[in-house]
């Protein structure tokens, strides 16, 4: 939806939905099919002038990697997909390589394989023209090498002397960091509160100040409950949301 105050209620709704499915213990074939068109519309949010329905995709994305019948190697592969040539001229290839750096980050082994990765670095990043895309294609990067180890090294050709010396700085820097304990190589995050946590960034996101908040006082709308982990969540009011609350049957209490 346009509407990004509807767009981010759909999300939570998302997530209530996979929490449902994970009780169903479905096959992951059979939550793909029913989740992974969804999954690509979230990766083409992610370039997005509006920065809330940006917020919202990175979170729902993140939280779908934690879902079981989903996982980061799938969302990562997705992200992955080859891109029509308009949208790999900036920001879209630039999203997909920050969430493709938090899946390494936070997933380690489980997310896509480096040779995977690095192809698509290498094909989508390292000679790119924008500045910006060509250092988060280096985060990326660092983020392999920290998992995998010095292996990335030999998939750097095509490089200049200049840049080569700037990922090795980078690669360096970062290896203290996490030395110092300021980074995590790896570990999953795949834990319910985690994906709570998840929900409730994209909360955050509904109660910014961007976005229309509820009435308070005498003429404060009582907070609707849903089912699972949508209970206590705060939906923001107006006609779009209450249409869908009723479309979905979120009772108002």
């Amino acid at each position: 939806d346009k509407i990004v105050q509807v767009f981010l209620t759909g999300l939570i709704l998302l997530d209530d939905c996979a929490n449902e499915f994970e009780k169903l213990d479905i096959s992951q074939k059979e939550t793909i099919s029913l989740l992974g068109n969804i999954i690509m519309n979230l990766v083409e949010k992610l370039s997005s002038s509006n920065q809330k329905v940006v917020e919202g995709a990175e979170t729902a994305l993140m939280s779908l990697a934690l879902f079981s019948g989903i996982g980061p190697s799938y969302v990562g592969s997705q992200a992955m997909k080859r891109m029509a040539s308009k949208d790999s001229r900036g920001k879209l290839v630039c999203a997909r390589f920050r969430l493709l750096r938090d899946i390494v980050n936070e997933f380690g082994s489980e997310a896509p394989h480096g040779q995977k990765l690095m192809d698509f670095v290498k094909t989508n990043g390292l000679g790119h023209k924008d500045a910006e895309v060509r250092e988060a294609a280096k985060e990326l990067t660092t983020a392999i090498y920290l998992r995998d180890g010095s292996s990335v090294a030999s998939m750097l050709d095509g490089l200049t002397e200049r840049q080569v010396k700037e990922y090795k700085i980078s690669f360096a820097s970062a290896k203290q960091a996490m030395k110092g304990g300021q980074q995590k190589s790896n570990g999953r995050i795949a834990s319910n509160s985690k994906r709570s946590s998840a929900v409730a960034d994209i909360n955050d996101v509904l109660d910014s100040p961007a976005v229309e908040k509820r009435p308070t006082g005498a003429n404060a709308i009582p907070t609707p409950r849903g089912r699972g982990r949508g209970r206590g969540r705060r939906v923001v009011s107006s006609k779009n949301t209450q249409a869908m609350e009723r479309a979905v049957g979120i009772p108002n209490y």
